[in-house]
C-alpha cells in the first residue's frame, strides 16, 4: 500500500479521499453568502501583503497560502471567522466535505509577527 492510501487513523478513510474532500471544500466555503462580508483585499492588508489598487503582489505561493489561510480562519468579521460561519447544512456537503468543514472549525492556528531574524542565534524576535 502505498504511503497517501493509508488510512487516516482508524476512520478507514485514506488521505487521498481526505485531500479530495478537503479541495472540494474550499469552493464551496468562498460560494457560500456568508464569505461575502469577509474581504479579501482588506484579510491581505492586516498581513501587510503588497497591494497596487485592487492586486495582490505576491512574493510567491507561500504568500498565496498564508493569504487564504488567514482569510478563512483568522481574519474576523463581527467577531467570527469565515470558517466559523459555515453551515454545512446551507453548502450542499457531501458527508466526508462535512467532516472537513468540521475538523476545520475545531482546529486551532497562531499567526506570529516577526520582528528581526537572529541568525547568530537560531532565533527570531
Amino acid at each position: 500500500m502505498a504511503a497517501n492510501d493509508e488510512t487516516a487513523g482508524n476512520s478507514g478513510v485514506t488521505y487521498v479521499e481526505l485531500r479530495k474532500a478537503g479541495r472540494a471544500l474550499i469552493p464551496k466555503i468562498y460560494a457560500n453568502p456568508v464569505s461575502e462580508a469577509y474581504d479579501m483585499l482588506k484579510a491581505g492588508r492586516k498581513l501587510t501583503l503588497p497591494i497596487s489598487g485592487r492586486t495582490f503582489l505576491f512574493e510567491g505561493e507561500t504568500d498565496m497560502s498564508a493569504l487564504a489561510d488567514f482569510h478563512i480562519h483568522e481574519f474576523r468579521q463581527g467577531g467570527k471567522t469565515l470558517i466559523e460561519r459555515c453551515r454545512p447544512d446551507e453548502m450542499d456537503l457531501a458527508p466526508l466535505e462535512v467532516e472537513v468543514l468540521r475538523a476545520h472549525q475545531q482546529s486551532r492556528t497562531s499567526l506570529f509577527e516577526v520582528i528581526e531574524p537572529l541568525p547568530r542565534e537560531h532565533q527570531v524576535r
